[in-house]
């Protein structure tokens, strides 16, 4: 069975859920056992974090002269296979050769909800065009289905799947004489934390209203790009106790997950939520706004707030001060990151592989 993949998301983020989705199914795929032969397109240089260095030199080329034809214009690569094969693109590209069984990997609805303009008509596009022409699509949560489903009316469902995003074995409970500091904070107050984007809908504003109205609690941001605007001027009204970190390695987001009072995830909208899972299986408690995949991917081991409101948001923080209720959380959160791991997501996306080249080759 010949797979090809497609990692140009490496080349369109520096960091971001799509790339550590993508990583994973990488380094999985490198250590089956069975045979098959495995063709990796991309372009060396991205600077993305998550992407591995020791891959990149056996990457394969395609025949555009510039990253933005590829971007936009189905895979196309110099030397086509022969028989049936396997292509799976991490960012919606579409390969038209009537050879290929094409899978497409959905985590979101962001641009059709939010974008608007040109930037929608693009993205939209180009993602209609992979999804009609796919013959199995993957979503990442079964709201991202619903929301697929809703979207696109003619698509089969029998050819959608549910495979949950997993979390990394780097994040974990540190044991105290283990811990050693991966990351200086300078300050001393109980800090929340918040990671990601800082898109409109990821409701960032309200996470500086609940800061601002609370001046015995700091602020620790990961990612996100450099602060503009109004929230420069928020960070250095705050100055002291607030911290912003990018491009950290696991590792480093580990340790601010275990030293963070909780993670505060606000958004209100969300494909999966992978920073939810990965504050739970650190052991960090999470708050989070009632809505989309949230609910689905915390459980009950989260504290859900319906309305997003900073006050409502700013008393869920106080609770957990409660010394029994806060170790209540972190317990049932370990649980539940249980549910969710990287090799099952990939075991069950090898599996649709074979399933689907098993019958594509009867056929």
């Amino acid at each position: 069975m010949l797979i090809i993949l497609d990692s140009i998301i490496y080349q369109l983020q520096r960091a971001g859920g799509i790339s550590v989705y993508w990583s994973n199914i990488l380094a999985r795929l490198s250590n089956v056992s069975e045979d098959i032969l495995v063709d990796i397109f991309g372009n060396p240089g991205s600077g993305n974090i998550f992407e591995d260095a020791d891959l990149v030199s056996s990457y394969r080329s395609e025949r555009y002269v510039s990253l933005f034809l590829q971007r936009y214009l189905p895979f196309w690569p110099k030397v086509r296979a022969k028989g049936k094969y396997i292509f799976h693109s991490s960012y919606y590209r579409t390969d038209f050769s009537h050879q290929a069984i094409n899978f497409c990997t959905v985590h979101d609805f962001t641009y059709e909800k939010y974008s608007s303009g040109l930037p929608k008509l693009v993205h939209s596009t180009q993602k209609r065009v992979a999804i009609n022409n796919a013959d199995v699509i993957i979503c990442v949560s079964e709201n991202t289905k619903r929301d697929l489903l809703e979207q696109y009316k003619s698509v089969d469902p029998g050819c959608v799947y549910v495979i949950y995003n997993g979390v990394s074995d780097n994040f974990y409970i540190i044991n105290d004489e283990d811990a050693s500091v991966e990351i200086e904070i300078k300050f001393s107050n109980p800090y929340i934390l918040y990671v990601g984007d800082r898109s409109s809908y990821k409701n960032f504003s309200m996470f500086m209203d609940l800061i601002d109205s609370r001046p015995d609690i700091g602020a620790v941001i990961v990612g996100g790009g450099e602060l503009k605007g109004h929230e420069q001027d928020w960070a250095a009204r705050n100055i002291a106790r607030i911290e912003h970190f990018m491009g950290i390695n696991e590792s480093s987001l580990n340790y601010l997950y275990n030293k963070a009072h909780c993670l505060l995830y606000p958004s209100s909208y969300e494909g999966f939520g992978i920073p939810v899972v990965e504050a739970m299986k650190a052991g960090c408690p999470v708050v989070a706004l009632n809505c989309s995949s949230i609910p689905e991917v915390a459980g009950n081991s989260a504290i859900l707030i319906d309305v997003l409101d900073s006050g409502e948001f700013s008393a869920a923080v106080s609770r957990l001060f409660d010394i029994d209720y806060r170790s209540q959380l972190v317990s049932a959160g370990l649980v539940n990151a249980q549910r969710f791991s990287w090799d099952n997501c990939f075991e069950q996306t090898f599996d649709l592989y074979r399933k689907a080249f098993s019958e594509a080759k009867s056929g």
